[in-house]
């Protein structure tokens, strides 16, 4: 479950001030100011990007982020002086295949990747740090802080998805390579009445950080 103010055994600070944490009810306006940032009706390549248009509905996606607060360990968020800069939703397997139920089958797995090898994961399903905040290195730490969570809990993989067609998110493919993430699959997927072609990325978890 989500829970409010920093965890001093689980965060990790960019320069003097910005720290890493899990997200709490407080954290969703911000939450949603990142979300709109960088998600709208026309999306960037080179920027990144987040599918949905946030400045439609805004009601819903602020619902969408405060249930998921509540619901999910692992949503962090980045924070410098009560300024949310960005955020990492990430669901346990059995969280993601409840809201994905077919997406095992949905994938067409890479053939040197074997899924049934894998019994305990986590799905980064957004990553989004705020298009006035990009280039400080904001992803990284809280990519790094969560992976210091899941060898805690001895999480050993981590899946993340990159839309490739039609809009490529070229910034979010250079950010699993930079990562050490690996191509594992493709899959299509239907967003608001839009075919997307999603590659699948897996990255195992280095128990020695």
């Amino acid at each position: 479950m989500g829970r409010s103010g920093e965890d001093p055994a689980r965060s990790q600070h960019l320069g003097s001030d910005v720290i890493v944490r899990t997200a709490g009810a407080a954290d969703v306006p911000g939450i949603y100011s990142v979300a709109r940032s960088v998600g709208s009706a026309v999306n960037q390549p080179d920027r990144g990007f987040l599918l949905a248009d946030y400045a439609e509905q805004p009601e819903r996606h602020m619902a969408f982020f405060a249930d998921r607060v509540q619901r999910l360990e692992h949503f962090r968020v980045a924070e410098q002086r009560g300024n949310i800069l960005g955020f990492i939703v990430a669901y346990r397997g059995e969280e993601w295949l409840l809201e994905e139920p077919r997406w095992l089958g949905e994938v067409a797995w890479h053939p040197g990747f074997t899924p049934a090898a894998v019994t305990d994961f986590v799905m980064i399903d957004k990553v989004a740090v705020h298009a006035g905040g990009t280039g400080r290195g904001i992803g990284t730490v809280m990519h790094e802080n969560l992976l210091e969570c899941l060898r805690d809990e001895r999480i050993d993989d981590v899946f993340q998805e990159a839309v490739i067609d039609p809009t490529p998110n070229l910034a979010s493919l250079a950010y699993k390579h930079k990562q050490d993430f690996s191509m594992a699959g493709i899959r299509y997927d239907e967003h608001d009445g839009t075919q997307h072609a999603v590659l699948v990325y897996h990255k195992a978890v280095d128990p020695s950080g």
